[in-house]
């Protein structure tokens, strides 16, 4: 990772290396959040079998054992996963889901501003033509 790619902290906006009351740190911590979906129907199979095999055989008899579990990034290459810098001082006094949370509404909210500013732009250029 090169130092032009850092950002401040997702969750305080603060420098990663440094706090608010002026504490230096020596680490960071980048995070990975990937989703994952459990599909019931083929969950259901897998342990039913796995009540008379045991897990490890059933995953090898089930029929949809491999689709019991489906991996946002694994199933759809074009989802990217969100990838959060967080300070150490954040990272030990704020839950993961809270950070997460925050940095996807930060995105969202940026592509939303994204598409109003594009089709202000179509707006204008359309009206400059007239």
């Amino acid at each position: 990772m090169k130092l032009s790619e850092l950002r401040p902290c997702d969750y305080c906006n603060e420098g990663l290396l440094q706090s608010k009351d002026g504490t230096r740190y020596a680490m960071f911590y980048l995070v990975t959040v990937d989703r994952a979906v459990l599909n019931p129907r083929a969950t259901q199979r897998v342990m039913g079998i796995a009540q008379f095999f045991g897990l490890q055989m059933a995953e090898i008899m089930g029929p949809d054992a491999d689709d019991a579990v489906a991996v946002a990034s694994e199933k759809f290459p074009d989802l990217k996963k969100d990838e959060l810098m967080v300070c150490q001082r954040c990272y030990t006094t704020v839950p993961m889901a809270v950070i997460a949370e925050k940095r996807d509404k930060f995105i969202a909210d940026a592509e939303e501003f994204a598409e109003r500013a594009a089709k202000e732009n179509e707006r204008l250029a359309k009206e400059n033509e007239i």
